[in-house]
């Protein structure tokens, strides 16, 4: 009797540390745009660096040849909640066809989180969309074992960019949000910056992803979206208004 009550104890525990872990997904590292290779001359450079990775410092990075010269940029950090974004902006066009890396300081240490090659050309012509297809404000409820949180947040699905797929791959969205007077100031500096997806999640749906957007203690958030390309060029704006005391539970219509 003894040795079953100790083999059915052993089991259970055995049960749920596979539960426990029934959960596991990789955490996203540092992402840079552009990357690969033909870049444009004219780029803009924009880091997404996860809280979890910056380690509660002061994110501080810049841009050099590969030939270990440093470039002059505008360096501007937005980003919200849990993610910092970093934008560059390089004050002289890039040279052509060289390899060019983003270093991260810390101290006297230095290392390189990412690289990309530029091409011959410039970009000027801004990306064309139609716009927000749907939105919707949203809060599952946390249980054991699954990745979700029980966090509010926005799923937004956008229309399809004119172009390819390749140039889509390379652009960024840019999320304003309206101020006090419920009017969005396009002039500004976005809030945030999110790589470009067609369907895309605002706030902290996922243990798996650090949250990417805080939303405000207001009833009505309007929220302004332009698609930006690599060199900077934004398309026209669409905006969308969520109201964030009724969210939906993610299988709700």
């Amino acid at each position: 009797m003894k040795w079953t009550l100790m083999l059915v104890a052993m089991v259970a525990v055995i049960a749920r540390a596979d539960h426990a872990h029934a959960c596991s997904c990789s955490m996203p590292q540092v992402e840079l745009s552009p990357n690969g290779s033909d870049a444009p001359i004219n780029s803009t450079i924009v880091v997404w660096v996860p809280a979890y990775l910056s380690r509660g410092s002061d994110v501080n990075l810049s841009v050099r040849k590969k030939s270990g010269d440093t470039i002059t940029v505008d360096y501007k950090k937005v980003g919200s909640a849990s993610m910092t974004v970093i934008e560059m902006m390089p004050k002289a066009k890039l040279t052509a066809n060289t390899e060019y890396e983003v270093v991260r300081l810390e101290g006297d240490v230095s290392g390189v989180i990412g690289n990309f090659t530029t091409g011959a050309k410039e970009l000027t012509a801004a990306p064309v969309w139609k716009g927000i297809k749907t939105s919707q404000y949203l809060k599952d409820t946390a249980v054991c074992c699954v990745c979700n949180t029980s966090d509010p947040y926005a799923m937004i699905e956008l229309a399809k960019p004119d172009g390819d797929d390749k140039a889509a791959k390379q652009l960024r969205i840019g999320i304003w949000m309206a101020g006090s007077d419920g009017k969005i100031d396009y002039k500004k500096p976005p809030v945030t910056y999110e790589p470009f997806d067609q369907a895309f999640s605002l706030g902290h749906p996922s243990t798996c992803s650090p949250a990417n957007f805080l939303f405000p203690k207001t009833k009505a958030l309007r929220l302004g979206l332009k698609l930006v390309d690599v060199a900077g060029n934004a398309s026209t704006a669409s905006e969308l208004v969520l109201d964030t005391t009724k969210p939906k539970r993610p299988t709700e219509k």
